[in-house]
This record gives structure tokens, C-alpha cells and sequence, in this order.
């Protein structure tokens, strides 16, 4: 399924003009994350506790904490160093209005198929009531250009990867006017999100957006980059079986 559902999670962020604090909640995979939202700051508590995710949509800047291995991923050079708008994966995508969908959390949704390089990828059940309750506006941008260097990435490390897997930033795009994704399914009818949720006036959590000072930090996009350098340096082994085969024949 091309819209794993951390995906949507992160199509929720942003909402700087909110007067109060927004929760949605979204269950993918059998786990439940929230979001919470304050102006420009948005929350992302991992199921299980396994830490939160911090964005601040103003300063362009994002931070994993994770507290069991008391470390930050810092993301935001990831983030600001993202391929914007223009980048294009080369998968074309179709989305298809199919007509009206069920109500998912007290919203009306249209129903929409989605296909990648003409393969089916599954359903969206949208709603632009929803986008607009939650205020999502410009993060989109934001998460297209995270989207657009993932999908690079998938390509240059997984060959396999298919055209629904390397097409999230088109469809992030997409979502800008079609509406929120409030039920995702994939190409044979399973649900893998779903918004639960959304509630205007919740109470955030204890230090919501605090970035531990005590932590370890990690620069995600310096780590990249060293990543990216040792698979340079790493021999070629088409080139290593060729000459080989070359021996062999002498």
C-alpha cells in the first residue's frame, strides 16, 4: 500500500492559525497515534510510548525524541534540504472520484481510487470539512518535500520498490484539494488508517513540545550523507563478477 500510516499522520501537521489545542487521533496497523496541535507546534505521540515527534511548521524544524535511548533525531536540515515541489518521481498518478463515502468520525467523505503507473493502490475517503476543523494549510508543502526524498531514497536503495511505494509526495499534493484522508484502504479493500478523531478543544500533554536539553542529538541529514558516501565507496560487484568470470575464461 502506497500511504503507510505514519504518511497520514504526517498529512495532519501543522494548523498556526488554531486558537486552541487540536487532538487527532488515527489507528493504523491496530495502534492509535495522536497529534496534538498548538499554533505553529504539532505533536506526534508514537504508539507504545516510544517517544514523539516534534514539528514547529514556523521555523521549519522537526525533532524525534526518544526517550528510552534518551536521543533526539534532529530533521529539520532532512527537511530543509528536501527536493521542493518541483520534484517530480516520474510515477504518474490518477485519482478517481467514485462518488459519496461513509461518515468517519462525524465527517461526510467523498470516495476517491487512487492508481500509480496505472497499478491500483487502494481507496481515500476524504474530507475537506476536516482539513479545514484541523487547519492544515502550508505544512503540506512541507510534507512533500519530506515525501519527494523519501521516495528518492526508496529508489536509489530499493530497486523493487514499486509505483505506489514511490508516490506519497504526489499524492500529498493531491490531498491539498481533494481533502483530508480520513479512511485509507489499500488495493484489496483493507483498512490501513483511520482517523478516529478530531477534537478542537483538548489539553495538551505536559511539556508537549519540549526537546530534552540532556539528550543526545543526531543530525539525520549528516547521517544521510555518510550513508550515502560509504555506498560510493563501496566496491562495485557487477563490475568484481565480471572480472572474475574475465579470470576464469583465461
Amino acid at each position: 500500500m502506497t500511504l503507510r500510516p505514519y504518511m497520514i499522520a504526517a498529512c495532519f501537521f501543522a494548523l498556526p492559525t488554531a486558537q486552541a489545542a487540536t487532538l487527532i487521533e488515527i489507528k493504523g496497523d491496530g495502534e492509535i497515534t495522536k497529534i496534538y496541535q498548538e499554533g505553529s507546534m504539532s505533536r506526534m505521540e508514537m504508539p507504545d510510548n516510544r517517544g514523539y515527534m516534534v514539528i514547529d511548521s514556523a521555523q521549519q524544524s522537526m525533532h524525534m525524541v526518544i526517550p528510552e535511548q534518551r536521543m533526539v533525531m534532529d530533521m529539520s536540515d532532512t527537511l530543509k534540504n528536501a527536493p521542493g515541489s518541483a520534484a517530480d518521481s516520474g510515477i504518474r498518478i490518477d485519482i478517481s472520484k467514485q462518488g459519496s463515502g461513509p461518515k468517519v468520525a462525524g465527517y461526510t467523505t467523498t470516495r476517491y481510487s487512487y492508481t500509480a503507473d496505472k497499478k491500483n493502490c487502494g481507496t481515500l475517503f476524504t474530507s475537506q470539512s476536516a482539513m479545514k476543523d484541523a487547519g492544515m494549510n502550508e505544512v503540506f508543502e512541507m510534507m512533500e518535500r519530506m515525501s519527494s526524498q523519501a521516495d528518492a531514497m526508496m529508489s536509489a536503495y530499493n530497486q523493487n520498490a514499486g509505483p505506489c511505494e514511490r508516490s506519497n509526495s504526489q499524492l500529498t499534493r493531491r490531498l491539498r484539494d481533494i481533502g483530508a484522508p480520513m479512511r485509507v484502504l489499500d488495493a484489496k479493500g483493507t483498512v490501513m488508517s483511520e482517523v478516529l478523531r478530531i477534537d478542537r478543544k483538548a489539553k495538551l500533554p505536559a511539556g508537549a513540545f519540549t526537546i530534552p536539553a540532556d539528550y543526545q542529538v543526531k543530525n539525520t541529514h549528516k547521517m544521510m550523507q555518510e550513508v550515502e558516501q560509504q555506498m560510493k565507496n563501496m566496491p562495485d560487484m557487477q563490475k568484481m563478477m565480471e572480472q572474475m568470470q574475465q579470470q576464469r575464461k583465461q
